[in-house]
């Protein structure tokens, strides 16, 4: 079945031994009423999904030495997590994985590298949620609603998400080319306005309350030192704008939206970075008050937060974890 001027999607699914039971086939659609079934057997190049699922019994979940506090339980939420291919994405997308959520990894690789698959594979043998990879590029509109309309009606809505696609390039701003300019725009807002409204329409569409939550930075608040980079902050700062009108928006259907400016972060783009321009790893370490770089995992705490019930009151905010850089 043609889907529109989208090519057909298919789907393969790559499976833990333990899991035998893992779903086999999908459905996707491009418009909200509209559905084709897609079969896992047939694997096309534009896009795949890698999934492992797996659940356990309620009584064996309450038992669990790694509960979540109330408010905090994330268990079998869905989270679709844009920019999981590795960083942040990543990290965050294990981390409510192994408490219980079943979350759908999107990157704009073809195929998941050899370390997300460790990582699923990790998951998948602690036996609470599970991770799927799909093949997405967020600056398509089109491919960003088939996608999340795609995870929605396999589960009956999605809970949220979090998303933390994004790029740089460092250039000094009297050098900086228009071309990557539009790419870091592209990219860092549009794709970030893009998945607000893709998961927003199916939370609405299948009557989910939830948070959404875009990856900003610290940079969106102030500029760099010995980082030349104007176009990125600017990409961060209208993130945060977007993240503010989208919670006045949306608050009328349940849905919260909430920004993370992270400091900076042990994260391919920025080992990329420190290539470029070796003397930075040093000067960023001595630029907050912890004088030290962060690692993904540090932030897995405040994306729980901000993706549970623990945070119901909370909207429109943008929550800075950055070693106190912009406090200093």
């Amino acid at each position: 079945m043609r889907l529109h001027s989208l090519p057909r999607i298919s789907t393969r699914l790559v499976k833990n031994p333990k899991h035998e039971h893992l779903a086999t086939t999908t459905t996707t659609t491009t418009t909200f009423d509209r559905k084709a079934t897609i079969s896992s057997a047939a694997v096309k190049k534009n896009r795949r999904i890698f999934s492992t699922r797996a659940s356990i019994p309620e009584q064996e979940r309450s038992n669990s030495k790694n509960q979540n506090p109330a408010g905090f339980d994330v268990s079998s939420k869905v989270f679709p997590v844009t920019g999981a291919g590795g960083g942040l994405g990543l990290a965050q997308a294990r981390y409510l994985a192994e408490h219980g959520a079943q979350v759908y990894c999107l990157d704009v690789k073809d195929a998941p590298s050899d370390q997300w698959l460790e990582v699923q594979a990790s998951v998948a043998d602690q036996g609470k949620g599970g991770m799927s990879y799909i093949q997405l590029d967020v600056t398509s509109h089109q491919q960003q609603h088939s996608a999340m309309a795609t995870i929605a009606d396999m589960h009956d809505g999605i809970d949220g998400g979090y998303f933390a696609a994004g790029i740089n390039h460092v250039a000094s701003l009297l050098d900086y080319a228009p071309g990557m300019a539009s790419k870091v725009m592209d990219i860092n807002f549009h794709g970030v306005l893009y998945s607000i409204q893709a998961c927003a329409k199916q939370m609405i569409k299948h009557k989910k309350t939830g948070c959404l939550v875009p990856v900003a930075s610290m940079s969106a608040r102030v500029a760099n030192r010995g980082l030349c980079c104007a176009p990125y902050n600017a990409s961060k700062a209208a993130v945060v704008s977007l993240v503010q009108t989208s919670a006045a928006e949306l608050a009328q259907y349940g849905i919260r939206v909430n920004a993370v400016l992270p400091g900076n972060c042990l994260t391919p783009m920025i080992r990329q970075n420190f290539q470029d321009q070796p003397r930075l790893e040093q000067e960023m370490k001595s630029q907050n008050m912890l004088g030290r770089l962060s690692v993904p995992e540090e932030y897995n705490g405040t994306i729980l937060y901000l993706l549970s019930e623990a945070s119901t009151y909370m909207t429109g905010s943008a929550v800075t974890v950055d070693g106190g850089y912009t406090a200093w």
